[in-house]
């Protein structure tokens, strides 16, 4: 997914020392987990892992992709964007911009943000991103 977006928006990669405790410098993935992690767009887990072998879902997905293509977002959310996504969900504000700029269905009731993302999922997210912010 980081690279999907990092091509999207044909960022620089730079390298360098990844802090997470279970990736490599030496990864396909390492230049551009490094240029995110740089730029803010991904934090990793609380346990100091970045899980890169692991299914990104659609809470951390949509994370990413604002960050990434620096879409503003506001952090608090008064209303529950969603049936299964609260207000208080740390993801919230994330699946309510995704649903207010027509990246996700502005209709859909049930988002499932704990289920992983197919690169299709992925890829149509980014294109309808870049639609709208040009």
């Amino acid at each position: 997914a980081l690279k999907f977006i990092l091509e999207g928006i044909k960022a620089s990669l730079d390298g360098g020392d990844l802090p997470f405790k279970d990736t490599s410098k030496n990864e396909w993935y390492a230049k551009y987990l490094y240029t995110a992690y740089k730029n803010k767009v991904v934090d990793g887990y609380p346990d100091g892992r970045f899980k890169p072998a692991g299914t990104v879902n659609k809470a951390e997905f949509y994370k990413m992709l604002f960050n990434g293509m620096g879409v503003a977002v506001d952090s608090s959310v008064s209303e529950d964007p969603a049936d299964d996504v609260k207000a208080s969900d740390w993801f919230a504000p994330y699946i309510a911009k995704a649903k207010s700029m027509g990246v996700m269905q502005s209709d859909i009731r049930t988002v499932r943000p704990a289920n992983g993302m197919s690169r299709g999922e992925v890829a149509e997210a980014i294109y309808r991103l870049m639609t709208v912010v040009k």
